[in-house]
């Protein structure tokens, strides 16, 4: 699965990310971070689901990889 993690989040500071470019109170912060949990968990359960449906074989990872 694709990791699009450092678009929201990056530990580099010469990298730019979304959640860096946002001016947000620490409520809406939050709240935004909620979301991107709510999304990653519907992409972790559906894109398997789908892949399998469709017939693709393999597995989906039960932990993000580790670069």
């Amino acid at each position: 699965m694709l990791n699009l993690n450092a678009l929201f989040f990056t530990t580099d500071e010469a990298q730019p990310s979304l959640l860096g470019n946002l001016s947000l109170n620490e409520s809406d912060r939050e709240e935004f971070q909620a979301a991107k949990n709510d999304v990653r968990q519907a992409l972790k359960q559906g894109i398997p689901r789908v892949y399998e449906a469709e017939g693709y074989p393999g597995t989906a990872l039960e932990s993000p990889r580790v670069s």
